[in-house]
């Protein structure tokens, strides 16, 4: 009972992060794969952005959308694996990010519209990896 009332947080954490961030997975999986009906709601600049990004953006993308997906089940469930997974999100999605606003050919335009957004997106990436840290050291995550 006692190892119950320790985790509820962590359960409350977890539940949060996986609930906000399915739609992150469900993004990534309809741009992967190139869901026509999804497709149809993107604008084609974005569309032209995703699909012309080298390969190791995809791949900090994948880690970063996965990363946390999996982070978060791992703190549904008060586990200390979860840490791992989601320090390489955090990793993950600032290293994309970076691509987008600053290494991009067309980064100015892209700052322009969503700067804030992604620095936000990449402070609670990073808040949910400090927060598994610092649960794992203090022995609430098992």
């Amino acid at each position: 009972m006692k190892a119950a009332r320790r985790l509820w947080h962590a359960w409350l954490v977890g539940a949060v992060a996986l609930l906000v961030w399915s739609q992150g997975a469900w993004d990534w999986l309809m741009m992967t794969t190139r869901n026509p009906d999804y497709l149809a709601d993107v604008p084609q600049d974005w569309q032209a952005l995703v699909f012309g990004q080298p390969v190791w953006v995809s791949i900090v993308w994948a880690i970063a959308v996965w990363g946390l997906f999996i982070g978060a089940v791992g703190l549904v469930f008060g586990r200390t694996w979860a840490v791992l997974p989601l320090v390489a999100a955090a990793i993950g999605l600032t290293l994309d990010q970076v691509y987008v606003y600053v290494l991009h050919p067309e980064a100015a335009a892209w700052r322009a519209d969503g700067v804030t957004f992604s620095v936000v997106l990449c402070c609670v990436f990073a808040a949910f990896a400090i927060y598994a840290a610092v649960m794992a050291k203090r022995g609430v995550l098992r």
